[in-house]
């Protein structure tokens, strides 16, 4: 449903698909876990506020090779 979505408002606003699939598509997709590790970090859950705020900026979804989370310092 989402991507039928997204590809329609593409359409109507003559925006290419690609354009909306790298933006729309990966912030709805990015929210949910986002909002956890924000929440996480407000909370200070591990003590260590740097993982969290590393998680944030860094989603390991942008190397797809990746299947382990490193360390931001």
């Amino acid at each position: 449903m989402l991507v039928a979505s997204a590809i329609n408002l593409a359409v109507g606003l003559d925006i290419s698909e690609a354009a909306i699939g790298l933006t729309i598509v990966a912030v709805r997709t990015s929210l949910p876990e986002l909002a956890t590790s924000l929440l996480a970090a407000r909370r200070r859950e591990s003590g260590k506020r740097q993982v969290y705020v590393r998680h944030i900026g860094y989603r390991p979804s942008y190397r797809p090779t990746s299947t382990r989370g490193e360390k931001f310092s």
